[in-house]
C-alpha cells in the first residue's frame, strides 16, 4: 500500500501539467502552509530554505482540538499523549527525543533547564495565531538549537479592524471550554484581550490488563480516575506605533492548572495533584531604517516565572511520598538586526542573554518533626502546610546562557538560488552550590562547569521553474544535559554530573511543485517530498542502576532516515484533499549488544493523515484518518503497540449573523489505544461548539 503511495506521489509531481504562475507568499495546503520562497523570511517563516509547515489556526475548522492534536497532525511530526485532553504531552520530530525539539511561544523559550521536556497541553491553541514548525533545522534568530527542530508559536495580535469573538465548547467526558477574545485598534494604540476557561473530568473508558499484558483473561473495562483538570489561560497584548516609524508591543500571559495524576492504567492513583501556575511577559521595540537605510531590527525583554506543585502523599505515583514545590525563573534579553546589504545578501546578526534560575522545596522533609498530630493531618488532607523549624528549600541552581548568531541569505543568477549559512555560538555558565533537588550531596564550588558550542547550518533553495524548487539543508546542532539528568529526581533517578552534550548531525534535501492546471476537474495543486537523514551521538539515556534506581549517562548513537510528503488537491467542485505521509527508519545504534540495530521505541516506520473537505457557502462536511504502523514501547523492543487507524468525522453550519456550529465524533470507529505502556487514550467521544463574531 505505502510503496503505491511513495510511486503515485512521485508520478504526480511529474505527469501533472503546471502554468508557470508566480508563487505566492508561500503555499496553503489545507490547514497548514508549506513555506518555500525567500519572500517568506518576513511574512511566513524565518528559514527560507529549510522544510518548514506553518499552520494558520483561524483556518482550522471549530473543532475542540488541542495543541498536541493539531501537530500530530503535521508531517514529521509525532505526538505521545498521556490521556486525553488536558493530559500531558511530548513532540517528537523526525525519530527526535523530546528533549531535542526546541518550543517557543511569543518569542519566550519554553525549554527549562530543569527538564527539556515541555508539556504542549499547557498552551491553549484558542489564542493561538500560527505555529512554525521547522524539521530538522534551527534558524539563526532563535536563540536555542534543537537538535530535532524548531516549534514556534505565535499567539493572535490586533488586526486593523476591531473583532469580537465568543467560542463555547462541550461535549464527552463532562468536557466544557469557553473563549472570549476581544481585538482593538485606536489609530496607532490596538490591544488584545483573550480567555480561555477549560475542565474536563476525563473519566473514559478503557480495558484494563490489570498489569498482566499478555494475559487476556483476567482484563476488565473500567473508567479513568483521578483525570480531571481545570486550567485558565489570560493573555493581554498592547501596543503603539509612533511617528518614527518604532512599535512597542507589550505582552503578559498568564496560566493556572489543577490536575490529577492518574497514573498507569492497572494502578490508578486516587489523589495525586499537580498544580501548574506559569506567567510569561515581554515587551519588545522594533523598528525599519533604523540608523542606515536597509537596517531593521527588534530588541526583545522578556520574563517568565514557572512554579509547579506535585502532591502525592499516598505514594501513589513514582518512588515513595512526595509533596514539592519546583520554581524556576528566566530573565532574557535580546537583539536581533537584520540588514540589507546591496541586492544579494540579507544578513541577521542575534545577541542574547539568559539568566535561568531554579529552586526546589520538599514539604515532606518536615514530617520528621515530633508533632504527630500535625503530621497525619497533613497526610489526610486536613492541612495544606507542615510546620516546622527545618530548612526545606533547596540552594539555587543557575545556569547563564549567551547566544551570538550569523546567519546570511544571498541570492545568485536573478535570485534563482539562494545560499544560507549560518553560524551560532552558545556559551553556557552553570553555577550549581549547596544541596542540589532530590539529592543528598553536596556540589562544592569546583563543581561547577561551564560550555560553549558552535552550531553550523548551511542551506540552499534553487528556483527551477518559478513553480518547482529544490531545497537542501545541511547542519550541525547540540544539546547541553538538563538539571534532571545532571543530578536527578525526588530519589527515583540518580543524578550523573559527569555527562556531556548530545551532538546531532542532519541533513535534508527534497523538492516542492505547485500550480493550477486547466483540467476540468482539478483546479489546483501543492506537493512537496523530503529525505532526510539525523546522526546524534552521545544520547543521554537513562539506565536502571539498581531494583528501584536509573542513572543518565552518555552511552548510545542513533541514525534516523527517511521520506515526507505533502499532498494538497482543490477540485472544481467544492472538494479539498490534503494530508501527508512520512516513512522513516529509526535505528539504536548503541555499542550495547542487546540495543544495537533495534528500532527506536515510540517512532512508527509508517504514520499516514488524510483529510478530506466538502463546502459549500454555509455547510463544511470533513473527515480525518490517521494511520499509525505499529512501534515498540521499549529499547529492547519486547513491547509493542499495534498498529492502529483513528477516523474523526464533523459538520460545520454557519447562519448570516455569524454563528457557527459544529459537531464531531472523534475517533468514530472506537480505537482503543495508548501512545505510552499504561497510559490509555480515549474512545468514541462526541463534542458540539458554538463560535459567535461580533
Amino acid at each position: 500500500m505505502f510503496k503505491k503511495l511513495l510511486l503515485m506521489s512521485i508520478s504526480l509531481c511529474v505527469l501533472m501539467r503546471t502554468d508557470p504562475l508566480r508563487c505566492e507568499d508561500s503555499y496553503e495546503i489545507g490547514n497548514v502552509v508549506v513555506s518555500a520562497d525567500e519572500e517568506e523570511v518576513n511574512t511566513g517563516s524565518a528559514d527560507a530554505t529549510g522544510f518548514v509547515t506553518v499552520i494558520m489556526v483561524d483556518e482550522l475548522p471549530s473543532q475542540a482540538i488541542s495543541i498536541p492534536e493539531v501537530l500530530d497532525q503535521s508531517v514529521g511530526v509525532n505526538v505521545k499523549q498521556y490521556g486525553g485532553l488536558g493530559s500531558f504531552s511530548t513532540i517528537s520530530i523526525r525519530g527526535s527525543s523530546s528533549e531535542q525539539v526546541v518550543i517557543y511561544l511569543d518569542g519566550i523559550l519554553l525549554n527549562r533547564a530543569v527538564s527539556g521536556v515541555v508539556n504542549l497541553a499547557d498552551i491553549p491553541l484558542d489564542n493561538v495565531e500560527k505555529i512554525e514548525i521547522y524539521r530538522g533545522t534551527s534558524p539563526a534568530r532563535f536563540g536555542a538549537s534543537g537538535i530535532g527542530g524548531v516549534v514556534n508559536i505565535i499567539t493572535k495580535k490586533a488586526k486593523h479592524s476591531s473583532t469580537s469573538k465568543i467560542n463555547y465548547t462541550f461535549g464527552s467526558f463532562e468536557t466544557h471550554k469557553a473563549n472570549l477574545f476581544l481585538s482593538r485598534r485606536f489609530e496607532r494604540l490596538y490591544y488584545t484581550f483573550f480567555y480561555n476557561h477549560t475542565q474536563s473530568r476525563g473519566d473514559f473508558r478503557f480495558k484494563d490488563d490489570r498489569g498482566t499484558r499478555y494475559n487476556r483473561d483476567d482484563d476488565n473495562w473500567t473508567r479513568r480516575r483521578n483525570n480531571d483538570f481545570r486550567s485558565n489561560d489570560l493573555l493581554i497584548k498592547a501596543g503603539y506605533e509612533f511617528d518614527s516609524g518604532y512599535k512597542l508591543d507589550v505582552n503578559m500571559n498568564i496560566f493556572n492548572k489543577n490536575q490529577g495524576v492518574p497514573g498507569i492504567g492497572s494502578y490508578q492513583s486516587r489523589d495525586s495533584r499537580l498544580k501548574t501556575f506559569r506567567n510569561l511577559s515581554h515587551v519588545k521595540l522594533s523598528g525599519d531604517d533604523l540608523f542606515i537605510p536597509g537596517l531593521s531590527g527588534e530588541a526583545l525583554f522578556s520574563y517568565s516565572f514557572q512554579r509547579q506543585k506535585f502532591r502525592d502523599t499516598r505514594g501513589e505515583i513514582g518512588f515513595g511520598r512526595q509533596d514539592n514545590r519546583d520554581d524556576t525563573e528566566n530573565f532574557s534579553g535580546q537583539l536581533l538586526l537584520s540588514y540589507l546589504l546591496g541586492e544579494s545578501h540579507l544578513i541577521t546578526i542575534l545577541a542574547e542573554a539568559t539568566e535561568e534560575t531554579f529552586q526546589s522545596r520538599d514539604n515532606l522533609s518536615s514530617l520528621q518533626t515530633p508533632d504527630s498530630i500535625n503530621r497525619i493531618a497533613y497526610l489526610y488532607g486536613f492541612t495544606e502546610k507542615m510546620r516546622s523549624p527545618r530548612k526545606t528549600r533547596s540552594e539555587e541552581q543557575k545556569r547563564f546562557a549567551y547566544t551570538f548568531s550569523l546567519e546570511d541569505e544571498i541570492y545568485l543568477f536573478n535570485d534563482r538560488l539562494m545560499i544560507n549559512p549560518s553560524l551560532k555560538y552558545n556559551y553556557y555558565d552553570n553555577d550549581f552550590k549547596g544541596m542540589v533537588p532530590f539529592s543528598s550531596a553536596l556540589i562544592s564550588p569546583g563543581s561547577n562547569t561551564s560550555e560553549s558550542q558552535l552550531t553550523r547550518k548551511i542551506g540552499a533553495v534553487l528556483n527551477i521553474m518559478e513553480a518547482v524548487k529544490l531545497k537542501g539543508n545541511l547542519g550541525k546542532y547540540y544539546r547541553i544535559p538538563n538539571f534532571y539528568e545532571l543530578f536527578g529526581d525526588r530519589g527515583a533517578i540518580v543524578g550523573n554530573t559527569g555527562l556531556v552534550p548530545e551532538e546531532g548531525i542532519n541533513w535534508d534535501v527534497g523538492f516542492s511543485v505547485s500550480g493550477k492546471t486547466p483540467s476540468i476537474f482539478l483546479k489546483s495543486f501543492n506537493l512537496e517530498y523530503s529525505y532526510f537523514r539525523n546522526r546524534v551521538d552521545n544520547l543521554i539515556l537513562f539506565i536502571q542502576n539498581s531494583q528501584r534506581t536509573s542513572i543518565a549517562m552518555n552511552i548510545s548513537k542513533a541514525s534516523i532516515a527517511g521520506h515526507e510528503f505533502f499532498w494538497r488537491f482543490r477540485f472544481i467542485w467544492p472538494v479539498i484533499i490534503s494530508g501527508n505521509l512520512t516513512i522513516q527508519h529509526a535505528r539504536d545504534k548503541s555499542s550495547i549488544a542487546y540495543w544495537q540495530g533495534n528500532t527506536l521505541p515510540g517512532r512508527p516506520k509508517y504514520e499516514l493523515f488524510n483529510r478530506i473537505e466538502v463546502f459549500t457557502g454555509r455547510y463544511r462536511l470533513f473527515h480525518e484518518i490517521e494511520f499509525l504502523d505499529e512501534s515498540f514501547l521499549d529499547r529492547a523492543n519486547t513491547k509493542k503497540i499495534d498498529r492502529r487507524t483513528i477516523q474523526n468525522l464533523g459538520l460545520s453550519w454557519s447562519t448570516e449573523k455569524r454563528f457557527t456550529f459544529t459537531l464531531e465524533v472523534k475517533n468514530f470507529s472506537d480505537e482503543m489505544t495508548e501512545d505510552v505502556i499504561g497510559y490509555p487514550l480515549p474512545g468514541r467521544s462526541y463534542f458540539f461548539t458554538v463560535d459567535l463574531s461580533l
